[in-house]
């Protein structure tokens, strides 16, 4: 029969055999978990690199339209402003027309403007008086 020295040496060298065992078992768990990760994960990220692909494509697209939107609205801005400066012109050359085109009126105080009125007649009794 062992004695108690041998059974104890006995039972580290199963300890010591089973945790390298346990040890490489679990390595080797980790290890194949990591590689199917690893293979997961590089496909898993394709439809997500798909999508990140097109949304670069939509940002493009979409900084193309700003762009071209900004062109316009700089056209629009340039052309509002030549118009308004033609409009004030226009204004101007009105208000000239109308001053011109009263340059040679008379204006009688005193004589009460009517509707429909006839101004030759009022004019000749104004004189006649």
């Amino acid at each position: 029969m062992p004695t108690n020295a041998e059974l104890a040496k006995r039972i580290e060298e199963l300890e010591e055999s089973f945790d390298n065992r346990v040890s490489k078992a679990v390595e080797a768990a980790v290890s194949s978990a990591l590689s199917k990760l690893q293979l997961e994960s590089a496909s898993g990220n394709e439809p997500l690199q798909n999508e990140v692909a097109e949304c670069q494509k939509s940002m493009t697209m979409l900084n193309g339209l700003v762009e071209l939107v900004n062109t316009e609205m700089e056209e629009l801005k340039a052309a509002n402003k030549r118009l308004n400066a033609r409009n004030k012109e226009l204004e101007r050359r009105v208000a000239e027309l109308e001053q011109y085109s009263r340059k040679n009126n008379i204006e009688i105080s005193g004589v009460p403007e009517t509707q429909g009125e006839d101004v030759v007649a009022i004019v000749k009794t104004i004189t006649e008086k």
